[in-house]
C-alpha cells in the first residue's frame, strides 16, 4: 500500500496511472486534505507566508469552494465562479486554475477536479477539489440547467 496526500492531485493521479501501466500491483490510496480553520491546505510552504500572506492564501479554497458550487451550472459556470473570487483576491498571483476529469482527462459529465496553483509572495501555493459535473443531456428536475 502506498499512500498519498489529495492535496497534490496531480501527482496522485500521475502515480496511480503509472502503478496501472506498469502493473506494479501496489494499493495506491489517496488521503483527505488537511485543513486548518480557514481552509488552507495544510503545507510545510505555509510557514513562508508573512501575516498578511497568511490572511490572503484561504482565497484558493474559497476559489475551490464557490466553483464546486457552481457544477451545477457545467464546466463554464466552475471556472468563471473560480475565477471571480480569484480576481478580487489581493496578493494571489494566479498561476492556473484548472478543471479536469478525476484522471486528468479533459472534464465531462461525473467526478471532477478543481486544480489552484497561485503565489501568495514567494510560496507557491497548490489546491483542489473534487466535483461532480452534471450530464447536459439529462434534464434537471429541478430546471435552470
Amino acid at each position: 500500500v502506498a499512500v498519498f496526500g489529495e492535496k497534490d492531485y496531480q501527482q496522485l493521479a500521475l502515480i496511480k496511472q503509472m502503478n496501472d501501466a506498469l502493473c506494479l500491483g501496489i494499493d495506491v490510496q489517496g488521503c483527505p486534505t488537511i485543513r486548518d480553520a480557514d481552509g488552507l491546505a495544510m503545507s510545510s510552504r505555509n510557514a513562508y507566508l508573512t501575516p498578511e500572506q497568511r490572511q490572503q492564501a484561504p482565497a484558493l479554497y474559497a476559489a475551490l469552494r464557490a466553483g464546486a458550487a457552481a457544477a451545477s451550472g457545467g464546466p463554464d459556470a466552475v471556472l468563471a465562479a473560480g475565477h471571480a473570487v480569484l480576481d478580487r483576491a489581493p496578493g494571489v498571483e494566479l498561476d492556473y486554475l484548472e478543471l479536469t476529469s478525476a484522471d486528468l482527462g479533459a472534464p465531462g459529465p461525473g467526478d471532477a477536479r478543481l486544480l489552484v496553483a497561485a503565489r501568495v509572495g514567494k510560496p507557491r501555493l497548490i489546491d483542489n477539489i473534487h466535483l461532480t459535473l452534471p450530464d447536459p443531456t439529462v434534464p434537471n428536475p429541478l430546471g435552470g440547467n
